[in-house]
């Protein structure tokens, strides 16, 4: 997990010079896989001031309670203008409505989780 968010960092670094929006989907992630709070706050504080200021956008997409409560847990520690750029999304359904995404983007395993909802 270490190296995936690493990737994403860099790759970020030298694709943002505007303002972005990020999409995280959430629902078909196993209780298994899912980061420690800890490991979260870290990868935080490794994220670039730039990159923090210029995300437009963070859509939770089929939040659980564990996500939208470590939301919750982090009010203290993460700008309260981040929470202003925060959205949860029920559905894929909904998520199209908010931004354009191409089908092809979201991996099956998500498609068959939204299904089931």
């Amino acid at each position: 997990m270490d190296n995936l968010f690493l990737y994403v960092i860099w790759t970020l670094e030298r694709l943002v010079t505007d303002e972005y929006v990020l999409i995280y989907l959430h629902g078909s992630a196993g209780a298994r896989r899912l980061p420690t709070f800890h490991w979260l706050h870290e990868c935080y504080k490794l994220i670039d001031r730039r990159l923090r200021k210029s995300l437009k956008h963070l859509y939770l997409v089929h939040p659980t309670f564990w996500l939208k409560s470590f939301v919750l847990l982090t009010k203290p520690f993460v700008s309260s203008k981040f929470f202003r750029k925060l959205s949860y999304v029920r559905s894929l359904e909904e998520l199209s409505r908010l931004v354009p995404v191409e089908p092809n983007a979201i991996p099956e395993m998500v498609k068959q989780y939204d299904a089931k909802r």
